[in-house]
């Protein structure tokens, strides 16, 4: 059996200061593991409403899976 390979997608932005300080809040008060995890629940939150506002086919939790399928 071979090891699964991970395929990451990397993204860089640049957001406000008073944004970070807050989602740094939450990481430390152990709301989320990272920051990176923090944006990954974001990034789905977004993509689960922009979904039903445009009732897509395509759903949060089917993207979801499709991306944990590739990692």
């Amino acid at each position: 059996m071979t090891a699964k390979k991970r395929h990451d997608a990397r993204v860089s932005a640049t957001i406000p200061s008073p944004v970070k300080k807050r989602i740094t809040a939450l990481v430390k008060s152990g709301r989320y593991e990272s920051t990176a995890d923090f944006l990954r629940d974001a990034v789905y939150r977004l993509l689960d409403a922009k979904n039903d506002e445009n009732k897509d086919i395509l759903s949060e939790k089917k993207f979801q899976n499709f991306i944990e399928k590739i990692s």
